[in-house]
């Protein structure tokens, strides 16, 4: 009919049907047919589809119909509707209908539409503007829902909705909302199905995207491959929101994805709640359930309380203004192994959890705060933190990944370039805790290819909260991380070699006495231990003759010749056996004989006056009796000399800060 004029009387004979939605659009009031959607057509409920249209539209010189528009209800209209291009579309209530093709009112200008539990073949309204609500609750549309660019000024309301999609390139296609402008809500829960994928790229929302209790299938479309087979995409989504630009809040609470849900440059104002949620990956290659790379969130994210992802959850780049709430929620991956840049040529499983750069202004949450009725994260699969920022870390030990996955990988925490400023709730501080989380890092970051930045974040942490002594504890283990790898290094030619021998000297003295000099009195027990230790031989040794004066004109005089051991004597027993000529020699004293030895730069008299025998000395150990060669007694002594200057030597460049920490 185009855009000509048309009177009533083309439409003659009217329907019995036609004449009671006539009489009924006239007044401005409902016309009722059936509380039930018909299955077929009738004589009392038939209305051809462009009779619907010229009342739409007016009636007869466009201002017959009343301005409130056509209510109707239980009605079969045969045919599609077809409102393209139409402007001053009065109002349309088709609710609980069936109509027989499309309704078609792309480009037309109309007021509220209500396809409330109406069946239709398709809607088409691809830059449609709309002042007003466009409802299609528990409509069923056969084909698929486009609006591509439409403008709806108020809620475009689809709770209980089921839409079975159409074909569309290498998937099916269930609704086309790309561009649409939208001034208040979005509503598809409630029971809201959509069998293919619902496109929102690039859409502007005023108020919130409510997909509570909705479903989304990811369907293929039927196209068959050339071998014969069916041809699938690589990633089938359920939902492609990228670049959304929503001003209120997210809720996916209690639907079900089945297909990748992709919301990739999303701006949301709000919250994004996806509790009890169910996220599923599908297809060949695709393996993520939940993609949210670079959305920008200003409010808090609700991974949580039942919350169950079947594929990667990724958040890589992400700005989040408020918290990432993880605890009770379950994410698992595909039993496929990671083929990580970051530790090339080591096998470990994908990431469940993916926060590679995001930047979280709040609390990164997977562990309880409150008490036992809370849950911890469940993560089968990596949990990659790479370059990420966070301002409060919430963890345990039970909401780290579990460290195998179910394939028999290994499960691993991605660390390098992790930032935060303190962890919070009952999360641990212990350095024997963070320790156990640093190492669950990919083996070559704590082996070949150590990454110390991890260790350094975490040990700065600990120190801003408080906690020095735990953070030296740390410190000290990331020197040791690093000694490996200086020592593995030991086959790189000769100046790899020179580093792994200085590496092991170091290791040897500076790692052992002072804990690379954060434990500087480390050295100082170390010593008294030594001292101790060698007092107890010389005191044994003693005893057998294994010591002499070191003066020679003493030693050799005949006043003490007794003294000797070859006439039977003991030189450190001699003032017992000459009497008062040799008491006035130093006399020998096993524990300051053995101090002196360790500390050469003080005089004690005894290591001048005293000196070791080529003399055998038996000792008791374990029940039985074992002998130590001559030699053995000087050999200690000089090993205890040599161990004094090298310990003296740490202990000063420790205690004046020569060896430096942080």
């Amino acid at each position: 009919m185009g855009s000509k004029m048309v009177a009533l009387q083309e439409f003659e004979p009217l329907k019995p049907a036609e004449r009671k939605l006539l009489d009924a659009a006239l007044k401005g009031e409902q016309c009722s047919f059936s509380g039930a959607r018909p299955a077929t057509p009738t004589e009392e409920n038939e209305v051809r589809a462009d009779f619907l249209r010229f009342l739409a539209l007016g009636g007869e010189n466009r201002t017959a119909v009343h301005d409130s528009g056509i209510r109707i209800q239980g009605a079969y209209i045969s045919g599609a509707v077809n409102l393209a291009g139409a402007t001053k579309v009065r109002p349309l209530w088709i609710e609980n209908c069936t109509i027989g093709g499309e309704f078609h009112f792309s480009d037309a200008k109309t007021k509220v539409v209500s396809l409330e539990g109406t069946f239709v073949a398709g809607i088409r309204g691809d830059g449609v503007r709309v002042d007003g609500a466009l409802l299609l609750r528990h409509a069923l549309v056969e084909g698929s829902l486009q609006l591509f660019g439409a403008e709806i000024a108020g809620t475009l309301a689809c709770a209980g909705c089921i839409i079975e999609g159409r074909p569309w390139r290498a998937q099916r296609l269930s609704a086309d909302l790309e561009t649409v402008t939208i001034g208040g809500n979005l509503e598809l829960r409630d029971g809201f199905r959509a069998n293919g994928l619902v496109l929102l790229d690039n859409a502007e929302i005023g108020g919130t995207l409510d997909c509570t209790k909705g479903e989304f299938f990811a369907r293929v479309d039927d196209t068959p491959a050339t071998d014969g087979g069916r041809w699938e995409p690589a990633i089938r989504r359920s939902m492609k929101c990228h670049r959304l630009h929503l001003k209120g809040s997210l809720y996916l609470r209690g639907c079900a994805c089945d297909g990748e849900a992709s919301f990739t440059g999303a701006q949301i104002g709000g919250d994004a709640d996806f509790r009890n949620g169910r996220f599923q990956a599908a297809g060949n290659i695709g393996t993520t359930a939940l993609r949210l790379t670079r959305i920008e969130l200003a409010g808090n994210m609700y991974l949580a309380n039942g919350f169950e992802a079947k594929g990667k959850v990724q958040l890589d780049g992400a700005i989040v203004r408020g918290n990432i709430d993880c605890r009770g929620g379950t994410f698992s991956v595909p039993h496929l192994a990671s083929h990580d840049a970051a530790a090339f040529g080591e096998e470990f499983s994908q990431d469940a959890v993916s926060l590679v750069s995001a930047k979280v202004a709040g609390a990164l949450i997977i562990a309880p705060i409150e008490g036992k009725k809370e849950l911890p994260a469940v993560f089968n699969g990596s949990l990659d933190l790479k370059s990420a920022h966070i301002h409060v870390l919430v963890d345990s030990p039970e909401a780290w990944p579990k460290r195998k996955h179910s394939n028999g990988l290994r499960n691993v925490i991605h660390l390098d370039g992790f930032t935060y400023e303190r962890f919070g709730g009952g999360a641990p501080i212990g350095a024997h805790t963070r320790k156990k989380w640093l190492k669950r890092q990919p083996p070559a970051h704590i082996g070949r290819d150590f990454k110390p930045q991890p260790f350094a974040q975490l040990i700065k942490v600990l120190r801003d909260m408080g906690h020095p002594e735990e953070a030296q504890r740390l410190a000290m283990k990331r020197e040791d991380f690093l000694i490996r790898r200086r020592l593995a290094r030991w086959r790189a030619g000769p100046r790899g070699a020179v580093d792994a021998l200085v590496a092991l000297l170091w290791a040897t003295t500076g790692g052992l006495l002072i804990g690379h000099g954060y434990r500087p009195m480390r050295v100082l027990f170390i010593m008294a231990a030594v001292a101790v230790v060698c007092g107890s031989y010389f005191k044994i040794a003693a005893g057998q003759g294994a010591f002499a004066p070191r003066d020679s004109q003493v030693f050799l005089s005949a006043d003490f010749a007794k003294c000797r051991p070859e006439a039977g004597g003991n030189w450190t027993k001699c003032a017992e056996i000459a009497g008062q000529k040799f008491a006035e020699y130093p006399q020998f004293n096993p524990w300051v004989y053995s101090f002196n030895v360790l500390l050469p730069v003080i005089d004690l008299h005894q290591e001048k006056a005293w000196v070791p025998m080529q003399k055998e000395v038996s000792i008791g150990l374990g029940g039985r009796s074992v002998t130590l060669p001559g030699w053995w007694t000087n050999a200690l002594v000089l090993a205890e000399l040599a161990f004094g200057w090298v310990a003296s030597l740490l202990a000063v460049a420790a205690f004046s800060g020569l060896v430096k920490t942080e």
